[in-house]
């Protein structure tokens, strides 16, 4: 289903989501990340979810799914 070179970019999508996220102020409140999945060779990765665990208890999982670019975006609320 997934070759390596495909995993191996989505978890370099995840933890560089996660570093962003993290790295994030204290009083920020929305950030937009909009990035591009793509696999070992730079070919888009279409269809790819990306996703950002909540910090909090009180906040939903939100994700975004590729398109046959490889685009994504996603809406994010800073820490409260």
């Amino acid at each position: 289903m997934f070759h390596k070179g495909n995993t191996i970019a989505i978890q370099q999508v995840i933890i560089l989501l996660a570093v962003f996220l993290l790295s994030q102020s204290v009083f920020s409140q929305k950030v937009n990340l909009k990035g591009q999945v793509t696999d070992t060779l730079l070919k888009p990765i279409e269809n790819s979810t990306i996703y950002s665990t909540p910090l909090g208890h009180d906040e939903g999982l939100l994700f975004s799914i590729t398109d046959d670019q490889g685009n994504f975006k996603l809406k994010l609320s800073g820490n409260k």
